[in-house]
């Protein structure tokens, strides 16, 4: 019960806080601009990783009572969503610029986020 729970907190967080985000990239102007590359023809709002990294941190507060027998699966899993989070950050940062981010370090880095999970 307590999973479904936690998964509708996880729902209602992301879709009430990205239409706010969408509105943030498109003032800030952190748009994914087209190219001969993309299909779209306009700039797309970028920041959606925000919302989803906002509702899985809800879910897991939400599911915090069952901290205390896994606290450190805990742990890795919120140190490894964060750590994504900031590499699609910085993506996104590359993409608004009109230039990709490299490949290589991209990669280590989530490797290195999936070894934090799995510890």
């Amino acid at each position: 019960m307590l999973e479904l729970f936690a998964g509708i907190v996880a729902f209602a967080v992301t879709w009430s806080i990205v239409p706010g985000l969408r509105r943030i990239a498109l003032k800030w102007q952190f748009v994914d601009l087209p190219n001969q590359r993309k299909i779209h023809q306009n700039p797309l709002p970028l920041l959606g990783g925000a919302g989803m990294l906002a509702g899985f941190l809800a879910a897991t507060l939400v599911s915090a009572e069952y901290w205390t027998d896994a606290r450190k699966a805990y742990l890795g899993l919120i140190l490894g969503a964060l750590l994504l989070f900031g590499i699609g950050l910085v993506d996104d940062y590359y993409k608004t610029r009109g230039k990709d981010f490299p490949a290589a370090p991209r990669f280590l880095l989530q490797i290195v986020a999936a070894g934090l999970v799995a510890a």
